[in-house]
Order: structure tokens, then sequence, then C-alpha cells
């Protein structure tokens, strides 16, 4: 897809939170994949109007998207966040407070589950960070 055709402003602020290398690769599956408005629809939405709002600064919004994330078992998603959590000031303690303090809220399997994404992330990426 080309990027003129998503919201500049949800392009920026989806490659601040995620990386522009993984934006482009996400863009480039979409196209193979012909899935062009979908992307379209989540920078817009997502990142245009959502996380590009001023009330929470990205360091807290990273704290919610991860204990959502963890609740709702979305693991591959997780991975992702993790990587946006550290680059928007996470640190790997804070982020561990976060799958322990899911434990009672979310359930230990669940909780269980972030601990093995994190450090299957910690492990082959956090050279990218």
């Amino acid at each position: 897809m080309k990027k003129k055709e998503i919201s500049q402003s949800g392009l920026e602020k989806r490659a601040s939170v995620l990386g522009e290398e993984y934006v482009n690769r996400a863009l480039q599956w979409s196209e193979d994949l012909d899935a062009n408005e979908f992307q379209r629809l989540l920078t817009e939405f997502c990142w245009a109007e959502v996380w590009s709002r001023n009330v929470l600064p990205d360091r807290e919004k990273s704290l919610v998207c991860l204990g959502m994330l963890i609740a709702s078992g979305r693991q591959f998603e997780l991975t992702q966040h993790f990587r946006a959590a550290m680059k928007n000031g996470l640190t790997k303690k804070e982020i561990m407070e976060v799958i322990i303090f899911s434990m009672p809220y979310a359930g230990v399997p669940l909780a269980l589950e972030a601990l093995k994404s994190w450090g299957v992330m910690q492990q082959g990426a956090m050279n990218e960070i």
C-alpha cells in the first residue's frame, strides 16, 4: 500500500511506537494479501485517532496496552508491544511487574504465556530496541 493513501499522522505515530521497519513490513504484507483497506483503517483509527491523543503519554499508553494484551491472550501483538513499551521508556523491571500484576486479574495461564513471549522477545530482539 502506498503510504500517501494512509493518514500521514497515523503512519508517523505508528512508526514512532512500533518502528518504521515493522510498519513497512506490515504494509508490504497487507499489500501481498490484498488487505490494503484493513491497513488504512487500522492506521487511521488506532494510530491517527487513538494513539495520537494527548491525554496519556505514550509510556502510560504502553502500560495499558500491555495489560490488555496480556488479559486477552494476544501473544503476537504482545511481543510487538513489548518492543514498543521499551522504546517508550519502560524498563525490563517495569514490564516484568506488568506481567506479575496480571496474574491475579487475568489469571496465571495468561500471565505465563506473557512471560514466555517476553522471554522469546528478549532472547531474539533486544538488539533491535
